[in-house]
């Protein structure tokens, strides 16, 4: 479970599952864990692969219900790696890379600037 405050006492209440298995993650998974979600509370369901579409479905008809695949969760951790505690970017240590691209003739003026060429 998640809380807002150290104690859990503070809405929202978020019960959370993770699972990470070969295949999809059918509707009886996601079933039991909303099973478990309380009137004013969350549930969130986390996989690193993939959900059937009858969870997907049933999740779509609960506003309190929230499926995230292994796709959503990687670019969630990409796009917030910077803010992450570094006791946690330790456990995940990526590293910036930078691709150069080739820039269109038509913006020669720009090219220089870009690649510092006087």
């Amino acid at each position: 479970m998640a809380f807002k405050d150290e104690l859990g006492i503070e809405p929202p209440i978020i019960k959370v599952q993770l699972k990470c298995v070969e295949g999809a993650i059918g509707a009886p998974a996601v079933q039991a864990l909303y099973g478990n979600v309380e009137v004013g509370e969350y549930g969130l369901f986390i996989t690193l692969g993939d959900f059937t579409k009858q969870a997907m479905d049933f999740a779509k008809t609960k506003t309190n219900l929230r499926l995230m695949d292994g796709q959503e969760f990687v670019n969630i951790i990409l796009k917030n790696y910077e803010k992450l505690d570094s006791k946690y970017k330790a456990i995940i240590p990526l590293k910036n890379v930078y691709i150069p691209t080739q820039i269109e003739n038509d913006l020669k003026s720009h090219d220089a600037h870009v690649w510092g060429i006087p």
